[in-house]
């Protein structure tokens, strides 16, 4: 038996040939795309909260605020859609200052985003108007303990310190 499939790779389409005595495919179940992302996402940090109160009760105006996102490889998620309503949220309706909010992207062991890959990560309405940088793992982190299984767990001062 032989089947093909496209995988989706970054920009890239590639293709691929399976061949196999039997071939079973899981698809997943894609949700119905939402008709106002917008409202969808006012009613998620407003309404329903996933054990929390609603963002405008936990930030106060003088906050300082780091958002914490994914970098390149998890761009499946498409954050840029995201990350412009959280930012006009924060500011707009919380009414924090756009210096006193930052985009810090988790890379893990990643390597560092280039300033086209951070723009592309939050889109051009968030890259232009606040800070939006690459967790520097070889910066100053301050050290929290150790887990149950020996990893250290050490933060960002953008993390720990806002």
């Amino acid at each position: 038996m032989e089947q093909q499939f496209t995988l989706n790779y970054g920009e890239q389409k590639i293709p691929l040939t399976i061949r196999a005595k039997s071939i079973t495919v899981l698809d997943a179940v894609t949700p119905p795309p939402m008709k106002d992302l917008r409202e969808a996402f006012r009613t998620a940090v407003e309404e329903n909260a996933v054990a929390s109160l609603a963002l405008k009760q936990v930030i106060a105006p003088e906050d300082e605020v780091t958002v914490v996102i994914s970098d390149l490889t998890r761009a499946w998620m498409h954050q840029e859609r995201v990350c412009p309503l959280l930012l006009d949220y924060l500011h707009d309706v919380i009414g924090v200052p756009y210096e006193n909010i930052v985009f810090l992207v988790a890379l893990g062991t990643h390597r560092k985003q280039t300033e086209a890959e951070l723009r592309r990560l939050t889109g051009d309405a968030v890259y232009d108007r606040v800070r939006v940088e690459n967790h520097h793992i070889d910066g100053e982190l301050h050290y929290f303990g150790t887990t149950s299984r020996g990893t250290d767990v050490r933060l960002s001062p953008l993390v720990y310190n806002r």
